[in-house]
């Protein structure tokens, strides 16, 4: 994500990700890092703003009712996007 994407852009984007893929289910918040932080057992963790639920093909958007786990690293992420690469090409 860049900081200039729009609310609509991500929407669209998951959009197309649940509608490609209607097994997932996932949700996914967007975080405002300028806004004061909360602390949770020693972390400090930024505020969500936004949450979308992506089920079954479709994607809902809600206000966030509590942070969810934050990130992973980039060496992470890649090795998800082979596996699913993998999965995609084997089936």
């Amino acid at each position: 994500m860049n900081k200039w994407v729009t609310l609509t852009d991500v929407y669209d984007d998951w959009k197309l990700i649940s509608t490609t893929w209607k097994f997932l289910n996932l949700k996914y918040q967007l975080i405002n890092e300028d806004k004061n932080t909360m602390k949770k057992n020693g972390y400090v963790f930024d505020e969500p703003i936004i949450e979308f639920n992506i089920h079954d093909g479709s994607v809902d958007i809600n206000t966030p009712t509590h942070t969810l786990e934050q990130g992973c690293t980039i060496n992470y992420l890649v090795n998800a996007l082979k596996y699913t690469q993998y999965c995609i090409k084997s089936s």
